[in-house]
């Protein structure tokens, strides 16, 4: 029987030691916006109905739900977690895996964590950048992407990276790391039907998939076997669910040496990645002194996988019919940025997106798939072209070839500073005491134990 691309991961998940420096320092960076992430979702639609349902499971009290006094058996605490990170859209993308890495991985690793009860902060960073790197791998090797498939890679390959995350942080050897493949296998799933349907399931899969890995690797230490044939067998993962069209060696090339957490974009919006490259080309127009009230109409052109996620159908994407609505939606996220000049959490609310000011002008936009996007384009964030014609006569058009947010951003520090500090500030937490749990976070690599950090950094917030 040939050798699987899981054995390849299993090894490389369990064994690999000494990470490079900047890897821990992506590492770290995710687990802040994650967090961040995390504050400003507790509020958010379909966040409160899980925590009483986690809340009246009851259960050993392994893991904490983050920002709150309660706490339950570590699969759940990793539901809710994965959850609440991503219920405001506002978390890590890798714009080239085109998924959302944090929120599913580390839950399921500060999950472990806790259960296991004395990790020390370089095991749980090795456990961040081992499981990212899990999913991205996987997401880069398919050949279509969601936009196509209808699969949504962020749960589907997140729940393998979720499992290998979580399988670190317990300690598990290879072997036991392969079964929690397996076993992360017999639960992947994830679709873009919920973000059509504007659902509230479209962030509760991230919370699905962090449990999943979790449980995986729960099993797995108990000595539960999954399938070994995980992803290059007859029925495995690429055969299943991608009908075998997959690229194996963006999987194993520089495994061990190379490191996906590295890629990931910290977003400095809201609201889906397809957007961003659009809105900050109208942010671009907006300077040209355009009031809202002289816009004829506005035309954006993006590639075909930001059309099918954010530009269509066109009568949902101008007059979103709830908050997801809007979350995926150039005509949306470009309004705001037209009127308001910036666009925020305060965008992403029932009260916002029944604005007249904000529809009016929505209702002009437009969008479409940019010829010479249409085909080299498809696997990356996209790029936008947009196109203002104004009641005076005026065209104006502003082009972004990627948005801002992505790897290298020399700001980055500052940005996830202030984004963890601003998220926590609508928890109701004063920003010194936010200030102070961030510099706690921040040491959190060189805790003996780590776990000691994070309950105090997630504890319950008091109000200002």
């Amino acid at each position: 029987m040939a050798r699987d691309v899981a054995e390849d991961l299993a090894e490389f998940a369990s064994g690999v030691a000494d990470l490079p420096v900047q890897a821990q320092a992506s590492a770290l960076n995710d687990l802040i916006d994650t967090l961040a992430c995390a504050a400003a979702g507790l509020g958010s639609g379909g966040v409160g109905e899980i925590r009483g349902i986690v809340s009246d499971w009851s259960g050993k009290p392994e893991a904490r739900l983050w920002f709150g006094a309660e706490a339950a058996p570590a699969p759940w605490a990793a539901l809710y977690n994965g959850l609440v990170s991503h219920a405001v859209e506002f978390d890590d993308t890798h714009d080239d895996a085109i998924l959302h890495a944090g929120i599913t991985v580390i839950p399921a690793v500060a999950a472990a964590a806790e259960r296991r009860g004395n990790v020390a902060g370089s095991e749980l960073i090795a456990g961040i950048a081992v499981g990212v790197d899990v999913a991205c791998r996987l997401a880069l090797a398919t050949n279509r992407g969601p936009g196509e498939t209808g699969w949504l890679l962020t749960p589907l390959c997140g729940t393998f990276g979720a499992a290998a995350g979580a399988a670190r942080t317990l300690g598990l050897d290879a072997e036991q790391t392969l079964n929690a493949l397996g076993l992360a296998y017999a639960q992947a799933a994830g679709n873009g039907q919920a973000t059509i349907d504007g659902a509230l399931a479209k962030r509760l899969q991230a919370g699905l998939a962090a449990k999943a890995g979790t449980l995986a690797a729960i099993m797995a230490a108990a000595g539960i076997t999954g399938a070994r044939q995980v992803f290059d067998g007859k029925r495995g993962f690429y055969a299943v669910y991608q009908a075998g069209d997959y690229d194996r060696s963006k999987i194993t090339d520089g495994l061990g040496e190379q490191f996906e957490i590295k890629k990931l974009s910290f977003k400095p919006h809201p609201c889906c990645r397809w957007t961003h490259a659009a809105l900050e080309a109208a942010l671009a127009a907006r300077a040209e002194n355009v009031p809202p009230a002289s816009l004829e109409s506005i035309h954006v052109s993006v590639n075909r996988q930001a059309y099918n996620s954010t530009g269509d159908p066109i009568a949902v994407k101008r007059k979103p019919r709830n908050v997801v609505d809007a979350q995926f939606s150039i005509p949306f996220a470009v309004a705001a940025a037209l009127v308001d000049g910036q666009v925020g959490l305060e965008h992403f609310t029932e009260a916002a997106i029944a604005r007249a000011d904000l529809l009016e002008v929505a209702a002009k936009v437009s969008v479409d798939i940019g010829d010479d996007w249409s085909c080299n384009q498809t696997r990356s964030v996209s790029p936008a072209r947009l196109t203002l014609l104004t009641a005076d006569g005026r065209e104006i058009t502003r082009t972004v070839d990627r948005p801002s947010g992505g790897p290298g951003d020399p700001n980055i520090d500052r940005i996830l500073r202030d984004k963890f500090v601003r998220c926590c500030g609508i928890t109701g937490l004063r920003e010194e005491l936010a200030a102070a749990r961030l510099e706690a976070l921040t040491a959190i690599g060189s805790a003996d134990n780590a776990v000691t950090v994070l309950r105090n950094v997630t504890g319950a917030v008091a109000p200002a």
